[in-house]
C-alpha cells in the first residue's frame, strides 16, 4: 500500500491505466452480459470479437513502447543483457499480436498457403487459418504456460522483492515486474482459476455451450480469450514501467 501511495505522488504511470482500467474491464463485461447476453456473445467473443481485437490493440501499443525502450537502452543505458532481453521480448510481442489476428487473415479474409493447409489443424468454414499456434504445442500451449507463470508469479510476488531492490545496475531491477503489474496479475489469476473451475465443475465449451449448476451463468465466459487479454495488458504495463524508468536515467 505504501508503494502504491508513493507511485500516486510520483505520477509515474497514470493510476487509471494500472489500477482502475484492469478492474473496470471485467465489470464492464459483466454489465454488458447482464443487459444482453446475445449481444455480448456476438460482439465481444469469437475470432472477430472486441476481446480478441482489443488484445491485438493492446499488444500493438506494447510493441511501440518496447521499440522505444530499445532506443533508450541503446542511447542512454547501454546494458547489453537488458538490450537482448527487450529484443527477445519485442519479438515475442510481435508473434503474440500476429497470431492473435492470424496475421491479418481475420481482417482481410485471404486463403492460407499450402503450408498452413497441410500442417494447421484448425479450420474456419473449411479455410485453413494462417497461424503457427495450431501446428504444434511448442508454438502455443508451452509458451502460453510460461507466460501465465510469468504473469501470475512475477506479477503477484515479484513486486514485493522489487520494492526493496532499487539498484539500477542490477538486472533484476529492470526485469522483475513492479507494483504497477500487481492488479492486472490478480485479475488474470481470477480468470485462470475460473477457467480451471469449468474443467472440474462444468461441461461444454466455455462461453459457447457451457453448462454448470455450481457457477452462476453470469460468470460463463470464454475465459481463454480474457486470460489472453489480461496477459497482453500485463505485458503492456510491464514494458511501460521499464520504459518510464529508462527515461528517468
Amino acid at each position: 500500500m505504501i508503494q502504491i501511495i508513493k507511485n500516486f505522488k510520483n505520477k509515474d504511470i497514470n493510476p487509471f491505466i494500472w489500477i482502475f482500467f484492469p478492474i473496470f474491464i471485467p465489470l464492464f463485461f459483466l454489465f454488458v452480459k447482464l443487459i444482453n447476453v446475445h449481444f455480448f456473445i456476438n460482439f465481444f467473443q469469437g475470432e472477430n470479437g472486441i476481446i480478441e481485437n482489443g488484445t491485438f490493440l493492446i499488444l500493438f501499443f506494447a510493441i511501440l513502447i518496447s521499440i522505444s525502450s530499445l532506443k533508450e537502452i541503446k542511447n542512454k543505458f547501454k546494458k547489453k543483457n537488458l538490450l537482448l532481453i527487450i529484443i527477445f521480448f519485442t519479438l515475442g510481442l510481435i508473434y503474440f499480436a500476429g497470431e492473435e489476428i492470424n496475421w491479418g487473415q481475420h481482417w482481410f479474409h485471404w486463403e492460407s498457403t499450402k503450408f498452413f493447409e497441410i500442417y494447421n489443424d484448425q479450420y474456419i468454414k473449411n479455410i485453413s487459418e494462417t497461424n503457427f499456434h495450431n501446428i504444434s504445442s511448442w508454438f502455443d500451449q508451452k509458451p502460453k504456460i510460461l507466460l501465465i507463470f510469468f504473469v501470475l508469479f512475477g506479477g503477484i510476488f515479484c513486486p514485493f522483492y522489487y520494492s526493496i531492490n532499487k539498484n539500477i545496475h542490477n538486472l533484476k531491477y529492470w526485469i522483475f515486474p513492479n507494483i504497477y503489474c500487481f492488479p492486472t496479475a490478480l485479475i488474470c489469476l481470477f480468470f485462470y482459476l475460473l477457467d480451471n473451475s469449468y474443467k472440474f465443475l462444468c461441461y461444454g465449451r466455455p462461453g459457447i455451450d457451457i453448462k454448470c449448476k455450481y457457477i452462476p451463468s453470469i460468470l460463463h465466459f470464454r475465459t481463454s480469450e480474457i486470460i489472453e487479454l489480461y496477459i497482453a495488458f500485463f505485458l503492456l504495463i510491464y514494458i511501460l514501467s521499464i520504459n518510464l524508468r529508462l527515461k528517468k536515467i
